[in-house]
C-alpha cells in the first residue's frame, strides 16, 4: 500500500553502469520532476564526482500541482530553460543548442 517516492531514482542510482555512461558520455534523465529525486541525483552525483546539470523542461498549459509545483519554485531558477511544444527532434535539437551555447555552466 505504501509507495517508495525514491523508487527509480534509488534504483538508477545503485547501478554501477549509469555510472559509467556518465563518466564516458553523460547521461539525460527524462523525469526527475520532484525536489527529493533531484537532490539524490545531485549528492550521488558528487559522491562520483560527476557534474551534473539541469535542463528544464517547459510546456505550454501545464501547470505543476503539489510537490512538482513546489519542485518548479525551487528548482527552476537553477536550470536551462528549454520550451517544449514541438517533436522529439525539435526537442533534441533545442537541448543540443543550450548546450552548445555554453548557457549551462557547473554549479557549486
Amino acid at each position: 500500500d505504501v509507495v517508495d517516492p525514491a523508487i527509480w531514482v534509488r534504483a538508477v542510482l545503485e547501478d554501477e553502469k549509469f555510472w559509467t555512461d556518465v563518466r564516458n558520455t553523460g547521461v539525460v534523465i527524462t523525469d526527475c520532476r520532484y525536489l527529493n529525486e533531484w537532490r539524490m541525483v545531485a549528492e550521488k552525483a558528487e559522491q562520483q564526482y560527476a557534474q551534473v546539470e539541469m535542463i528544464w523542461l517547459e510546456r505550454e498549459g501545464t501547470v505543476p500541482q503539489g510537490e512538482e509545483a513546489a519542485t518548479t519554485i525551487h528548482l527552476k531558477p537553477l536550470a536551462v530553460t528549454v520550451v517544449n511544444n514541438g517533436t522529439i527532434q525539435e526537442l533534441g535539437l533545442r537541448i543540443d543548442q543550450a548546450l552548445g551555447r555554453g548557457q549551462l555552466r557547473a554549479r557549486t
